[in-house]
């Protein structure tokens, strides 16, 4: 199951063609695709090597076993260190080709001193024939060895890709005969993870794929999030806890440090590794002057994850009695007020991306008190590049049966923001779908879709 990353595979063909042997790093959460990206692109002659948790001396006999497939020379060979094989390597070598280290950090645990080898290696690029790729998903780990300062590989590698979950879009290619309203509610399960599409893929509904990869006891996906925090951090309860919280309604650090009993500022740093990680995001209103305002609110960014702590956590204990298919049709009651949520952030991606997009790049969520002193709150706002025009948008995930009502009532709301001093305001209405055509610009479920694809 392959699903996109064509500007990831031109990327990297571009970059193996170069005359230069190539150093590439390549790095993202797990469960996004990175292997099955590179074992894809990679060609018969080339070499890919999936490191284990292990001892050195058992990851070089793994690695000397591997190589001696392709090199004779190999066959009797033993080596004591990185330094001894890979130099032995580049001896015997006759023709270029791409060597791959798949889970990079697992070797660097066991061998600290393997990024210096490399580097060496990498800095005397005359000599070297044959190029490298380094691959992991300890996100924290792979950045420490090639994106901090006091890196030995730091400003060595000639492309860094960073592997995110895909875009919504691809999913009216790649899952024929369901309606977009039934993708985007899957795409608010399970994200843009292609690992976890493949394993919904074996089930015959949405119902039941939830019901026996999420919720059951034994399913695959039951203990995701701790597993993946563990890549990263080596005790995950605190971030868990956070996300928790977080995906629960608690937005404010000075609400998150109440509930967890602990003075907001020691929460700077576990929020900015979640941040880091791509699990929470910080939101601030839009036009807010800065991103330390107290107005700051934390969401989880992560589509499954949030999922995960609205539905299976807090029902942990009635999950481990009571039949998970059952259970999950009363908890799925409130799915259409989550989809909701995912629904509105993606369109405030989609308006950008089409007839819109020439004038507005980018677009926030307003909340605040209007001109006149009441809160009120905007889905999404925008502002042309020569300030002349604000793009105003409202986001609803149901049928609109009124939208020019709904559209007098945003451009009457429009007026009240603080920043509004009788710019054009351009209307956008963005709906599962309308009773009839809106007067203004619109969008519906199928159309956000379309504009997502990348």
């Amino acid at each position: 199951m392959f699903y996109n990353r064509t500007q990831e595979i031109e990327r990297l063909t571009r970059a193996l063609a170069r005359e230069r042997k190539q150093f590439i790093v390549l790095y993202g959460r797990r469960r996004c695709g990175k292997s099955t990206l590179l074992r894809k692109f990679l060609g018969a002659k080339d070499v890919y090597y999936l490191a284990s948790q292990s001892e050195q001396t058992l990851q070089l006999a793994a690695f000397r076993q591997l190589l001696a497939e392709r090199i004779p020379a190999f066959a009797h060979a033993n080596f004591t260190d990185w330094n001894a094989l890979l130099h032995f390597l580049n001896s015997q070598v006759t023709e270029r080709f791409t060597l791959v280290i798949d889970e990079f950090p697992y070797l660097v645990r066991a061998a600290p001193d393997l990024p210096s080898i490399i580097q060496r290696l990498v800095d005397d690029r005359a000599k070297l024939k044959f190029d490298i790729i380094l691959c992991g998903s300890s996100q924290q780990m792979m950045q420490g060895l090639v994106l901090s300062g006091t890196a030995p590989l730091y400003g060595r590698a000639d492309e860094v890709l960073k592997i995110d979950p895909l875009a919504a879009g691809w999913l009216l290619d790649h899952l024929p005969g369901q309606t977009a309203d039934q993708l985007i509610t899957e795409f608010s399960t399970w994200g843009g993870v292609p690992r976890y599409w493949e394993l919904r893929s074996d089930y015959p509904d949405y119902d039941s794929a939830v019901a026996e990869l999420v919720l059951s006891p034994d399913g695959v996906l039951r203990n995701e999030p701790a597993r993946l925090l563990l890549d990263d951090l080596r005790d995950p309860t605190g971030a868990l806890s956070l996300l928790y919280l977080i995906a629960n309604g608690v937005h404010r650090p000075s609400e998150l440090g109440a509930r967890l009993n602990k003075p907001a500022t020691d929460l700077s740093r576990p929020l900015k590794k979640l941040i880091d990680l791509g699990y929470v995001e910080r939101e601030s209103p839009f036009k807010a002057k800065s991103k330390h305002r107290k107005g700051n609110l934390y969401k989880v960014k992560d589509s499954f994850i949030r999922f995960y702590f609205q539905y299976v956590q807090p029902n942990l204990s009635n999950l481990q009695v009571d039949n998970s298919a059952r259970l999950w049709q009363q908890l799925k009651v409130n799915l259409p007020l989550f989809v909701s949520h995912e629904f509105e952030r993606m369109a405030r991606v989609a308006v950008t991306q089409g007839e819109l997009g020439k004038d507005f790049f980018f677009t926030q969520r307003w909340w605040g008190k209007g001109k006149n002193g009441k809160p009120m709150e905007i889905d999404l706002v925008g502002e042309s590049l020569d300030k002349t025009k604000l793009l105003v948008g409202e986001c609803k995930w149901s049928t609109v049966k009124a939208p020019d009502t709904l559209n007098a009532d945003l451009l009457s709301k429009a007026t009240q923001l603080p920043f509004y001093h009788g710019q054009e305001l351009i209307p956008v209405l963005i709906a599962k779908n309308f009773a009839h055509p809106p007067k203004c610009f619109h969008l519906g479920a199928e159309e956000v879709l379309t504009l997502l694809r990348k």
